[in-house]
């Protein structure tokens, strides 16, 4: 009997928790952390769906309709959410709003080198610091709206954020200390490229291109020549053949990068892994692996 009144005590306590609905993994990750022992929020997208070309399903709608809370990262990722979150008028968190994140400017837009000066990047999870500020944001909206978990929803923040803080101090320690060119599929890095000392020139497809023109293929091929580009990077969402051959004419080191975590379990711990997959796979193209690969 005893067993019994704790398990309808918990099941009651998790009942009562708010229905939290979060959009893209990393995201879901760090809010997952935070409810740790309160409640599980709910996943829309997986990572091997591209929030940037997402067309909702009915069954999508209905996690909208039913949630009551949504957390996303803004029009600039999932503009496929201003239209339900309107209808069904309800409470959600525009991540990219917060003013105390670090936010920078898209770097590429229809052309190669066109910058859209009102548009933000808008992959800001990568950059450690936005992730603290997007943890203590988290669990303070999740208090205000279910104060009688305060305490888990602090300790739960606190002990994430401090592993944070624990990956900035070993990133720090292992920083390379030469500058390195790079070529991604998409431009999603540059949040996290001060951290690893490297700078993208170049970007097979971004998020209004078609298939690349012989035009900008000329283009990055000079980038990769001109400016001693020595890694290029694919993406599990995205896979392309010239990527490849870009690889195999340059010497170029050749990893996958991975934004959404759609090779990693969603849940608590994807969100660390995620990050740290993101940082190996850079810091294992490093010059003297690339010299060795183009003997």
């Amino acid at each position: 009997m005893r067993w019994l009144v704790i398990f309808l005590l918990s099941f009651i306590d998790a009942h009562c928790a708010p229905r939290i609905l979060v959009t893209i993994p990393p995201l879901h990750s760090i809010t997952c952390s935070i409810m740790a022992g309160v409640a599980v929020p709910e996943l829309m997208l997986t990572g091997h769906e591209s929030p940037h070309h997402f067309a909702l399903k009915p069954s999508h709608i209905k996690k909208i309709s039913q949630a009551d809370l949504v957390f996303w990262i803004g029009p600039e990722l999932e503009n496929f959410l201003i239209k339900p979150l309107n209808i069904y008028n309800k409470q959600n968190l525009a991540l990219i709003g917060l003013p105390a994140l670090n936010k920078k400017l898209v770097r590429y837009g229809c052309d190669h080198h066109e910058a859209h000066s009102k548009s933000w990047d808008p992959h800001i999870w990568l950059d450690l610091n936005n992730a603290i500020i997007i943890c203590q944001t988290i669990a303070q909206k999740l208090i205000d709206m279910d104060p009688d978990h305060q305490i888990q929803y602090q300790e739960n923040a606190l002990a994430l954020i401090a592993q944070i803080k624990k990956k900035q101090i070993d990133w720090a320690a292992h920083k390379s200390t030469t500058a390195q060119n790079y070529i991604s599929f998409h431009d999603a890095y540059q949040y996290i490229e001060s951290d690893l000392n490297r700078h993208n020139v170049g970007v097979i497809k971004n998020d209004e291109q078609g298939s690349m023109s012989l035009k900008k293929l000329n283009q990055l091929q000079d980038s990769i020549t001109q400016q001693h580009v020595t890694a290029i990077f694919s993406e599990p969402q995205n896979t392309t053949k010239l990527i490849d051959q870009l690889a195999k004419q340059h010497h170029l080191c050749h990893r996958e990068l991975d934004p959404l975590g759609a090779n990693l379990t969603p849940g608590p711990h994807l969100y660390l892994k995620l990050v740290q997959q993101i940082y190996q796979a850079f810091n294992s193209c490093n010059k003297k692996q690339v010299s060795a690969n183009a003997l």
